[in-house]
């Protein structure tokens, strides 16, 4: 109600008229009272103990807070007794933190589980990994600072540690809060999946006989049923982000009518009635596309993919601001400042610089795969509005900046990288600051680009559709890598639970997803090609081999396990194959060109990228 408040005052500034004031003024009496009442409850309600915080934030997000809170109480703890020079009190805090770090990892994993989008998933996951990769050397530099004084000589800057792993615990909470448009977008995509499922299955077998279609059709009628009432909630949600109330009406228009034509395509499905299903999936897929596109909501996803992305980064590199003259620690517990020349200026020395270097790698990579998604889907909504209209310019201008400032991110990443510094060497990192330096600028622009997107009136062309390719080649590999992150921890800590537990997550999570995976068959009007088909069947027979190596990790069955991954290389080379010979076929030089460059990353992050001795110890 405020921000509706605000919102109409900005009408007013340029707006005088009786009217403007009149609904400022109607609002802004709203608001009071409904404050009002708001505190009244709050004074008569019980009290409300130890209930989870999902019961109020909504689902396993409010897991994720929770625990992530709790352990951000205890590094606030820790740190405010090494400042004050009283160490040895924040030893419970530090014995304390191996076991709240596992209750964040499982509520993370939980709620990357229950996302409808695998990209989100997968950032969920990149920052369970993060944390999990710098927790052991910062924890036990936390401990020995907290312990007796022959152990606090021998802690290497606390401080740094306990911004470092604050900073993770908010990247964790960040990727896993709420994101209303994100599971929106997702959940169409998934819709128009089964109903494309759907109307093939009927064409090809709409005699009740054939076993196969009648079985593609039940998991698609039961893909219809569970996010049915997903989309309707989250969609309702994400249209709070929309400023103009005309195009919040659309949105709001356009998921009731969703709600109510996809049950009446599932049940004329399950009765074979191909006619009806015809005639209603055309009218289901354009209100997918309004809610999506037209809406803006699928270019609202893309902006919030790229902040958690920006904020995975900024975890990774922010530098302490921690030196001999500005910390009270300075004269109680020592730090690299001191001891090498590190300090605010050239940052916390790290346990495993070459670790932490991948990682940061890592998440800058995955910001340059996104944000060709981002710019189409953001110069869709400026194309659809009229030449002179303010936020074009305004959308476009930001669109410039992000494409201008993120090659200088990744040049920043790359020195970054190549200077990092040699492990146990002490010797201060600059260049991971100049990264944390050039994440601002890509952050503004991209925190500007949202606020445009959310003020768009409505569009006055037809937003170009970009459903019909939820799930593609480049959110496998994303998936992916992750898969191989989590394998690694897993590997490293084999008795570490949360290790394993987000192994298998990630496995389901990419066997699921690539089973969704379609392959681009040609051009704008053209026919699948047989080459296209070759590739979608290799990458649902990777999502079985995927879903068997899930089974057998979690049964502890290492032959099994290895002939999934036989299997699983054998499909993923011949997706490559057939998706290469897909793209030859190609009309668009740059569509070929992103094809072909996706299939080259694939191929450095499946099982085939380590040996088979490997792949089995790793099992083992």
């Amino acid at each position: 109600l405020f921000g509706a408040a605000g919102d109409l005052l900005e009408t007013a500034k340029t707006d005088s008229a009786p009217a403007a004031m009149k609904r400022l003024d109607d609002t802004v009496k709203e608001a009071r009272a409904a404050n009002k009442n708001i505190g009244e409850a709050i004074r008569k309600a019980p009290p409300l103990g130890r209930k989870p915080a999902s019961s109020l934030l909504g689902g396993p997000e409010g897991d994720v807070v929770a625990e992530g809170k709790r352990l951000k109480d205890d590094l606030s703890a820790i740190g405010k007794n090494i400042s004050g020079g009283t160490p040895n009190q924040a030893s419970g805090h530090a014995s304390s933190l191996p076991a709240k770090r596992d209750r964040l990892v499982n509520a993370a994993i939980k709620a990357a589980s229950a996302t409808p989008d695998p990209r989100r998933a997968a950032q969920i996951l990149a920052t369970v990994g993060d944390l999990e990769d710098a927790f052991p050397s910062e924890s036990e530099n936390l401990q020995a600072a907290v312990g007796n004084a022959s152990k606090q000589n021998a802690a290497d800057e606390p401080l740094s540690s306990v911004e470092l792993l604050d900073k993770l615990v908010d990247s964790v909470i960040s990727s896993a809060r709420p994101a209303p448009e994100v599971d929106t977008v997702a959940a169409a995509g998934r819709i128009n999946d089964a109903l494309d499922t759907i109307e093939k299955a009927l064409a090809k077998g709409s005699d009740k006989r054939d076993p196969a279609a009648a079985a593609s059709i039940a998991d698609a009628a039961s893909t219809l049923d569970s996010l049915i009432p997903k989309i309707s909630k989250s969609g309702k949600e994400a249209s709070a982000l929309l400023s103009d109330p005309s195009r919040k009406g659309n949105l709001v228009a356009a998921l009731d009518e969703l709600s109510r034509v996809l049950p009446e395509i599932r049940n004329a499905a399950e009765k074979g009635n191909e006619d009806k299903v015809n005639h209603l999936t055309p009218k289901a897929k354009h209100l997918l596309s309004q809610i999506v596109d037209d809406a803006g909501l699928g270019a609202l996803a893309e902006t919030r993919h790229h902040a958690d992305g920006l904020e995975r980064l900024e975890a990774l590199v922010s530098t302490p601001a921690v030196s001999s003259s500005s910390s009270p620690s300075s004269s109680s517990a020592p730090s690299s400042s001191t001891k090498n020349g590190g300090g605010a200026a050239g940052g916390p020395s790290r346990k495993n610089p070459e670790k932490h270097a991948a990682a940061v790698d890592a998440a800058a990579s995955d910001l340059a795969r996104r944000l060709p998604r981002l710019v189409a889907a953001s110069r869709a909504q400026a194309d659809a509005l009229p030449d002179h209209h303010a936020l074009k310019k305004v959308i476009l201008d930001n669109i410039g900046k992000l494409e201008a400032q993120h090659p200088l991110l990744s040049r920043s990443v790359r020195a970054a990288v190549s200077g990092a510094p040699a492990a146990g060497s002490g010797a201060p990192w600059p260049t991971l600051r100049k990264v944390q330096d050039q994440t601002k600028p890509v952050n503004t622009a991209n925190t500007d680009l949202r606020e445009a997107l959310r003020k768009l009136p409505p569009a006055a062309k037809k937003v170009e559709p970009s459903l019909g390719n939820s799930f593609g080649v480049q959110d496998a590999q994303d998936l992916l890598k992750e898969l191989v992150s989590a394998a690694t921890a897993a590997k490293d800590k084999p008795a570490d639970l949360p290790a394993q537990k987000r192994l298998a997550a990630a496995m389901a999570k990419l066997a699921s997803s690539i089973n969704n995976l379609k392959a681009d068959g040609g051009d704008d009007g053209d026919k699948p090609r047989s080459s296209a088909k070759k590739a979608a069947a290799a990458a649902k027979e990777a999502a079985k081999e995927l879903a068997g190596l899930t089974r057998a990790v979690q049964n502890n069955d290492p032959k099994a396990a290895e002939k999934s991954i036989k299997g699983l290389e054998k499909h993923l080379k011949a997706l490559d194959d057939d998706g290469r010979k897909a793209a030859d076929k190609l009309k668009s030089p740059e569509r070929k060109k992103d094809v072909k460059d996706s299939l080259d990353d694939l191929k450095t992050v499946g099982p085939h990228s380590f040996g088979d001795e490997d792949a089995q110890d790793l099992l083992k």
